[in-house]
């Protein structure tokens, strides 16, 4: 449900819509919510019709959703800065999406800051299908001004968490458009890839020759998703080549550092961590 998210500084949280949209459903809209759990990135141009921003900067946006401790709300945070030789932040705050017994649908609620300006605003889940979302969003700055969008949170493939888009809309008070459609394609950040630096390199089959006319060779290749690096280590003595060792090494974001863990075939298990 990422979709309902911020889209940048206005908080534009995700609407989505459907061509075939249903009331919305607590089982399934908490369901949804799960979609949007995770860390997530993406770069784009700001549109016509914000308050604050100019339309037409280049920007990066960066979002992380994360359940509460009972599971029952998302906690969000966002960054939207400028893309450039020097980057300059355009937007960041924090909301949470739940949902409302009151209301009978999800709302998100949301406040921050767009170019040094204390900007609040809430959501609701208008309608929903099965793979979208639909938001009806109003953002106001501390000057009193209001801003009226939706936002259509779609996540093309159930099956895959890797990536959704977000169409903004800007409308008047009564939700009609005004101006063209916009949207934000998200991505789930890759941190591995994001401070992997020069140890992508290690990707490939590597050789040296050993006393006797013996070889140990090693072998490296990409883990799912390219989060990791999977290495299989083969010796060949006497003509006969073996497996004699693993390696996995992936990115821990709470500790942020390399973990890697490597055994053979002498029983011997190495645990290590590195820092970027």
């Amino acid at each position: 449900m990422k979709s309902v998210l911020n889209i940048t500084a206005a908080g534009a949280v995700v609407a989505l819509a459907s061509s075939a949209a249903l009331a919305v459903d607590q089982g399934q809209a908490m369901q949804a919510m799960n979609g949007f759990v995770g860390h997530w990135e993406a770069t784009g141009m700001t549109p016509e019709g914000m308050q604050l921003i100019k339309p037409g900067t280049n920007y990066t946006l960066d979002e992380i959703y994360q359940w509460t401790d009972d599971r029952s709300a998302l906690l969000v945070n966002w960054t939207m800065q400028s893309k450039g030789d020097i980057e300059i932040p355009l937007s960041w705050g924090s909301g949470m999406m739940r949902w409302s017994e009151a209301d009978k649908t999800l709302v998100y609620e949301w406040s921050g800051q767009e170019n040094g300006t204390s900007v609040h605003g809430s959501a609701t889940c208008a309608s929903m299908t099965k793979n979208s979302l639909r938001w009806e969003t109003e953002a106001t700055d501390r000057l009193g001004r209001t801003t009226w969008f939706t936002v259509t949170t779609t996540f093309p493939n159930l099956h895959d968490s890797s990536s959704w888009t977000n169409e903004v809309q800007f409308t008047d008070k009564n939700w009609k458009p005004t101006g063209k459609p916009s949207t934000i394609e998200m991505h789930r950040y890759n941190a591995f890839a994001a401070n992997a630096g020069k140890m992508s390199e290690m990707v490939g089959t590597w050789s040296r020759t050993l006393p006797g006319s013996n070889k140990e060779t090693w072998t490296c290749k990409w883990g799912p998703g390219q989060r990791s690096l999977v290495g299989n280590r083969y010796a060949t003595r006497n003509g006969s080549t073996s497996l004699v060792g693993m390696e996995t090494i992936a990115w821990d974001e709470e500790s942020n550092q390399f973990r890697g863990r490597y055994w053979d075939d002498q029983g011997v298990m190495i645990n290590w961590a590195a820092n970027n």
